[in-house]
């Protein structure tokens, strides 16, 4: 099981690293991917306020746990305003608590979100 953890290096804007613990291994997590997707922040990942560069954290964990771009765009920012947006200095969040959150959001939220990313991608 995946393992996500933050370490804020400054109080700058974007540019921070995150780090995926799999199997005795550590990895950073990749911007690029996410940014293929939705580009909230070129800049890079933060978290701790709820702005651009917490988006494309959300985006890219959301992304990295379930491979799935409609997902991860559809529920990326309730799980940035519930979770990235109020993380500190250092975090840990792991895939099990990230897949468990993903199972109670309800199949009315995911059909909310789902048409209104649909009308703002037309």
């Amino acid at each position: 099981m995946k393992e996500y953890q933050g370490i804020q290096k400054d109080q700058g804007v974007g540019g921070q690293t995150i780090t995926i613990l799999e199997n005795g291994k550590t990895r950073p997590l990749r911007l690029k991917p996410s940014l293929g997707v939705y580009n909230h922040s070129p800049n890079g990942f933060n978290w701790g306020y709820e702005g651009s560069g917490p988006a494309q954290t959300a985006l890219a964990i959301l992304l990295d746990v379930t491979g799935d771009e409609n997902i991860a765009v559809i529920f990326h920012q309730q799980f940035k305003r519930e979770f990235v947006a109020r993380w500190g200095a250092y975090w840990v969040i792991t895939e099990g608590e990230i897949e468990t959150w993903l199972s109670k959001q309800s199949v009315k939220t995911y059909s909310a979100y789902r048409l209104m990313y649909a009308v703002t991608l037309l």
